[in-house]
């Protein structure tokens, strides 16, 4: 099976990077014991101080749709429009092999 991946950068509202940052730690807490997260990775950008970047692999696309629809994190996204700025930019990526993934 493909694994489902992708980048999605977020830029924090002001005075929010930190908040945002602690936010996706969360998520990624959250999907600590799910098997079918395979890698959820938090960072900072060293170009943009106030971007950060959450890079995914899942076992499928539905595993990752399925987790996100969950309770936990629906409830988890509430606060979201008041840290970041303005619409995610997600890009899709297609796992062709590497450490863990293949």
């Amino acid at each position: 099976m493909i694994p489902f991946a992708q980048h999605t950068r977020l830029i924090a509202t002001p005075g929010n990077v930190e908040r945002l940052v602690q936010k996706f730690l969360d998520a990624s807490d959250i999907q600590r014991e799910n098997p079918a997260c395979i890698v959820m990775m938090v960072s900072r950008s060293l170009l943009d101080h106030n971007a950060v970047i959450l890079t995914e692999v899942w076992t499928s696309e539905d595993e990752w749709d399925a987790a996100r629809s969950s309770p936990r994190i629906t409830a988890w996204t509430n606060d979201m429009p008041a840290l970041v700025a303005l619409p995610p930019d997600t890009e899709r990526l297609l796992v062709v092999g590497g450490k863990g993934v293949a």
